[in-house]
């Protein structure tokens, strides 16, 4: 894509380069985007989102009838095995259909 450039003069109004397109244009057919870059009206501009200054409220959900935590105990368990209370790793036939599952 290629402009025409009029090298005339024209005081106060210099030649700057789009930051995005990287075309010549003069200052007065640029602006500032939300960024802060220098870039051309007529492709690169676009307005900031208004989605991007919305600001959130804070929740104010409560339950309706708090109550406080209960201190549950659980009581202790134990798990043993036959295979497991015999260490010298003897086992009769017991053991083994524990183990095994078949019998």
């Amino acid at each position: 894509m290629f402009r025409k450039i009029e090298p005339k003069y024209i005081p106060g109004d210099n030649w700057v380069m789009c930051e995005l397109c990287a075309m010549k244009y003069r200052r007065s057919e640029c602006r500032k985007n939300w960024k802060g870059q220098i870039v051309c009206m007529d492709t690169c501009w676009e307005p900031r989102h208004p989605q991007d200054t919305v600001k959130v409220r804070p929740d104010t959900a409560r339950p309706a009838d708090p109550r406080p935590d209960s201190n549950y105990t659980l009581a202790p368990t134990e798990v043993s095995t036959p295979a497991a209370s015999s260490l010298d790793g003897s086992y009769d036939d017991s053991d083994v259909d524990f183990i095994t599952g078949y019998r």
